[in-house]
């Protein structure tokens, strides 16, 4: 089965595009660049696990977050998912050179 949790678009020590403030381009092509990011930090394991944005509906306009999406049957994309989310070596704290 399949499962996902969700991250902020942007590294979270950063001050990031925001929903009412910023166009729809601009949030994303944030939330792009950091899916982006994930996948060179972390790859993924297999062809079960993957990193995508996802729009979510809110009273100001859509917004984007990073779906982490892993196969709950798959050891090793679980363990690859919480390894991402816990960022152990601080890849996602901030952006990128």
């Amino acid at each position: 089965m399949q499962n996902y949790f969700e991250l902020d678009p942007c590294p979270w020590e950063e001050s990031g595009a925001q929903v009412g403030r910023d166009d729809k381009c601009t949030l994303a092509s944030e939330a792009r660049r950091f899916a982006h990011q994930i996948r060179q930090a972390y790859p993924t394991p297999n062809n079960r696990c993957h990193v995508d944005v996802h729009w979510n509906s809110h009273e100001l306009g859509s917004y984007p977050e990073i779906r982490v999406k892993f196969d709950n049957g798959d050891p090793e994309g679980e363990a690859w998912a919480m390894t991402v989310e816990a960022d152990p070596d601080d890849k996602l704290r901030r952006w990128a050179d």
